[in-house]
Parts: structure tokens; C-alpha cells; sequence
């Protein structure tokens, strides 16, 4: 027996490599595509919903729907203004990959991709956390989510 053969060795990580990063930011682009298509068709129903109350004198009901319809329109606007951020990351993933630090050319295009990856539902963006906390570190996935350096643009 060798030195240091009864202790178990960690397997060894496998690169992140800058078309995986490319995959995880399109379908990621996409689905924000597919929520805004889908979350505006429903406001239309919802539209149509609430003339029908006003003419059934429901007022209530047609008052919580309008609520429903401007939260929504809220959401649809993280999702609008996230799709440049995402289609900017997916030009620069080799950046991404080739630097041990974050490059300081897209620290906030990233840093608003993490924020923003807390705040929307797509599975994608978490796994693109993921890559990033082994790749920069949590602290630096962690102080975008946080906006620390306030380089997020909101």
C-alpha cells in the first residue's frame, strides 16, 4: 500500500466549459421569451374577465383581477429587461471561463444575471449559479445576489 491510499481521493471537477455556460444563458433567454408570450395572453383573458365583472357589478372581483394584471406586468418586465443581460453573457461565456476572477468588462452584465437569477423562476439561471459559485466563489455569487458593489443595473 501506497502513502495516502486508504484515504479516498475527491474526484477532480470537471472544467466549466463556455458552450455549457452558452446552453444553461439560451434556454434561459428563451423561457424568459416563453413567460412574457404566455404571462401577456393571460392578461388578456384576465382583461376580458374583469370587463365581464364590471358588467355583472362585481366590482371586488374585477378589482383583484387589475391587482393580478399589475403584479404580472411587473414580473414581465424583470423577464424584458433581463433577456439583453442574458443574450450579452451568452458573447462572453469564454471570458467567463478563462479568468479566475471575474473580468471586470462584465462583472455587472453578471452581477445582474445572479441577482435577477433569485427573482425569477428558471431553473437554468440557478443552474448557472452553481457553475458560477465554483467558478468565482459564493462570496462573489452571494455580493451580486446582494447588490454589495452596487453594480447591479436596476
Amino acid at each position: 500500500m501506497g502513502v495516502g491510499s486508504s484515504k479516498s481521493k475527491k474526484p477532480e471537477e470537471k472544467p466549466i466549459k463556455p458552450e455549457d455556460l452558452k446552453i444553461l444563458l439560451k434556454i434561459s433567454k428563451e423561457k424568459c421569451i416563453l413567460y412574457i408570450e404566455k404571462t401577456n395572453s393571460n392578461i388578456d383573458k384576465k382583461k376580458n374577465e374583469i370587463s365581464t365583472c364590471l358588467e355583472q357589478n362585481n366590482i371586488d372581483m374585477a378589482r383583484a383581477k387589475m391587482n393580478n394584471i399589475l403584479k404580472d406586468e411587473n414580473d414581465i418586465e424583470i423577464y424584458y429587461l433581463l433577456k439583453p443581460f442574458l443574450e450579452k453573457l451568452i458573447e462572453r461565456c469564454t471570458l467567463i471561463v478563462s479568468n479566475t476572477e471575474c473580468p471586470p468588462e462584465i462583472k455587472s452584465i453578471l452581477d445582474t444575471v445572479l441577482f435577477a437569477s433569485t427573482r425569477v423562476e428558471i431553473d437554468e439561471l440557478k443552474t448557472f449559479k452553481e457553475k458560477i459559485i465554483k467558478k468565482y466563489g459564493s462570496d462573489y455569487v452571494t455580493n451580486a445576489e446582494k447588490n454589495k458593489d452596487n453594480s447591479v443595473n436596476k
